[in-house]
């Protein structure tokens, strides 16, 4: 348990099927590059809540089959746009709620909220970020949340989704979505993926330079979505 820390730190490590951790209201912030608040990795497990990261390369990370991780009410915070907020890979689990996920520093850097191989539901969380989320191939449940994205390249989508075979399962649900880049939600999955986006409301401000690409939402031509009905603003 740690409870009421609050320090300059490299990293906590929860590693193993044995090791869990509970963190409560603590603060961390980096002092060193790279650095992880948290990793949980090799089926370890942790549940952190009302607790303040700022300025780590990479804020959260979840790694490896068996390794989970709840994240409530916490704030993540990055200061470059090269800063991973939340990277889950490998198998791993996560369930985010009510969180505040913030990087708004310009730039070229990937995605800020990483799910790859995974199974992650966010919920109800504020995500403010320069390039936004992507997922490959995992099963994700992405509902209620507020996402925001400042890129104004090329690409520069809020949210991006590739899948290839039938381990793709999303549902992006009820979400009030604003980015500037050059598409708001950018999907490109086969035909055997589960996929639903219903309920979205999405404020897309394209971009003078991205002549042609500016749309708020891209599907590929052969793709049909089981269900797909939102509010373009």
């Amino acid at each position: 348990m740690l409870d009421n820390i609050t320090g300059s730190i490299i990293s906590v490590q929860v590693t193993g099927q044995s090791a869990q951790l509970n963190m409560n209201r603590c603060f961390f912030i980096s002092r060193m590059r790279p650095s992880t608040a948290l990793y949980v990795t090799k089926g370890g497990s942790a549940d952190v809540r009302e607790c303040l990261f700022l300025d780590f390369s990479s804020t959260v990370v979840v790694a490896d089959r068996g390794s989970k991780a709840t994240l409530h009410a916490c704030r993540l915070f990055a200061q470059s746009s090269f800063d991973r907020l939340l990277n889950v890979s490998d198998g791993a689990e996560v369930l985010a709620t009510h969180n505040i996920l913030q990087q708004d520093v310009k730039g070229f850097g990937p995605a800020e909220v990483y799910l790859n191989n995974c199974k992650a539901v966010l919920l109800e969380n504020d995500i403010e970020t320069h390039a936004g989320i992507e997922v490959i191939e995992s099963d994700v449940l992405l509902s209620q949340n507020r996402i925001r994205t400042s890129r104004r390249g090329r690409w520069g989508q809020a949210l991006q989704i590739e899948g290839s075979s039938d381990r793709t399962h999303v549902v992006v649900a009820d979400n009030v979505v604003h980015t500037s880049g050059s598409y708001g939600l950018y999907v490109h999955v086969a035909a055997a993926c589960v996929f639903r986006v219903s309920g979205n409301q999405i404020e897309h401000v394209p971009v003078p330079s991205a002549a042609g690409r500016n749309v708020p939402i891209w599907l590929p031509n052969d793709f049909v979505p089981i269900h797909f009905a939102n509010e373009v603003i």
